[in-house]
């Protein structure tokens, strides 16, 4: 989108923690920027997933130019009551239903699409942590993207298939 800056997590294999140089740095900032963002929200633990392409920026996949993130009924309303823009969704699958917006941010009460219908819970149960925010899994995510079978998702489940399969042929780093 013009104008708008993408949101982009640190380059795979990259510690934000451990940046010794400016192009590093700057990076990780972008990493914070997500980070930050969704803390910024105080949103209350267990009652909410970071979903979509976040994940992918975390590890360094791909930039994104917003945040979604699946929330509980009462964060939702909270959230609603306190002006969050209301936006239709655009999906035949969901007549007449709304999301959330507010800035780079969009809140949904779920993830359903077709075969693919997690709660909130399954979805924290195998959720990646970052910083304490939780992520949908790279898993779960292809299966949503699969799902949604939309031309912007294949590309996305193609590097996601690849990294997995890097990341579980690659021997593990013991730690002592």
């Amino acid at each position: 989108m013009v104008g708008r800056r993408p949101l982009k997590a640190c380059n795979r294999g990259s510690n934000p923690c451990l940046a010794t140089n400016k192009s590093i740095a700057r990076e990780a900032l972008k990493y914070m920027d997500i980070i930050n963002q969704v803390k910024n929200l105080k949103l209350t633990k267990d009652q909410y997933v970071v979903v979509g392409s976040g994940i992918m920026a975390m590890h360094g996949l791909k930039e994104i130019h917003d945040i979604d993130i699946v929330v509980s009924p009462e964060i939702f309303e909270g959230c609603k009551n306190k002006g969050w823009k209301t936006m239709h969704y655009t999906y035949p699958d969901k007549p007449g239903e709304i999301y959330l917006k507010q800035g780079d941010i969009e809140l949904y009460t779920d993830v359903n699409c077709r075969n693919f219908n997690p709660t909130l819970q399954e979805l924290l149960s195998k959720a990646e942590y970052f910083s304490g925010i939780p992520f949908i899994c790279l898993d779960d995510l292809i299966k949503f993207k699969t799902e949604y079978n939309r031309p912007k998702d294949h590309k996305d489940i193609e590097l996601m298939e690849n990294y997995l399969r890097a990341k579980r042929s690659s021997p593990v780093d013991l730690v002592q």
